[in-house]
Parts: structure tokens; C-alpha cells; sequence
């Protein structure tokens, strides 16, 4: 079942979310170290967002349980805003039975109608397959190429 995470309700469901964190950074960040405090940074971040009204955020339910959210927030352009998907992460027992599709298109719901909304954009991780054929079933297309290098010690 969908269900809106918001300020209220995120304390109930944090440690599901914490779960949900690590192993989405465990697959597309797999050099990091410090993955639990960073998770902790980012879910932290989600709730101040969801207190100041800037993060849209839904989970999907099962069993008392969140197995599945999707959080995003606008990024303002100049005819109006797309939302960047933060995060749209699935445990991985539950992947494949149509949750991810489920949680995009509550989120598609609720921004669908309203005539300023022009889209999404994403970053994923390019060794994540899996995710980049999910999110191109949804219609997303590869627009940029993010680079990284690492410092070179001389």
C-alpha cells in the first residue's frame, strides 16, 4: 500500500528508511566507508526537508513495514519545475513485483496536473543495471554524463 510520508509519520518508519539508505549506497557507492553515518546525514536531511515543506516523499507499506519510498523536490526552471528524484529505492526481495513503478507514479500523481510541472531528472550509479533499465522503462532518457576523478597524489 502507498502511503505519504511526511513529518508526522517519518519517525514511525525512519528505520526502514535507514535500511532502504544502506543498501541503495552499498550498491551504488560501494567505496564508501562510512556508509551508516551517511545514511544517518541523509535521512536527517529528509526530515528537516519534510519539515520545511520541500520534500515530496512516499513509501510503499507491507506488513507494518516500508519496503520501498521515493523522495524528490522541485528544481525550479525558467517555465516552471521539475522534480529531481532524490531517491527511489526498493529492497532488493521486493524488487521486480512493481513496487518501484507503484511509488514513481504516486509521486507522477500528485504533480501531473498542475501546468507548471514539466518533468523529472535523476542521478544513478552507471554500474547499477538494474536501476538503469528501470528508470528507462519509466521513460527516462540518459541526458548528461556525470564524471568524477579522484585526487592524484603526486
Amino acid at each position: 500500500m502507498i502511503i505519504k510520508i511526511n513529518q508526522a509519520v517519518y519517525q514511525t518508519y525512519l528505520s526502514d528508511i535507514l535500511k532502504l539508505l544502506q543498501e541503495n549506497y552499498s550498491i551504488n557507492l560501494p567505496n564508501i566507508r562510512e556508509i551508516d553515518s551517511l545514511c544517518l546525514e541523509k535521512a536527517n536531511a529528509l526530515e528537516q526537508y519534510l519539515s520545511d515543506g520541500t520534500a515530496f516523499c512516499f513509501g510503499y507499506k507491507q506488513n507494518s513495514q516500508i519496503i520501498g519510498f521515493i523522495w524528490a523536490y522541485k528544481v525550479f526552471i525558467e517555465s516552471g519545475f521539475k522534480l529531481h528524484i532524490a531517491h527511489l529505492v526498493v529492497g532488493s526481495g521486493y524488487r521486480g513485483q512493481g513496487v518501484g513503478h507503484r511509488l514513481f507514479n504516486a509521486l507522477d500523481n500528485d504533480f501531473g496536473s498542475d501546468s507548471l510541472f514539466k518533468g523529472y531528472e535523476l542521478i544513478t550509479s552507471c554500474s547499477n543495471k538494474q536501476a538503469v533499465q528501470f528508470y528507462k522503462k519509466l521513460g527516462f532518457i540518459e541526458s548528461r554524463v556525470f564524471m568524477e576523478r579522484e585526487k592524484i597524489d603526486t
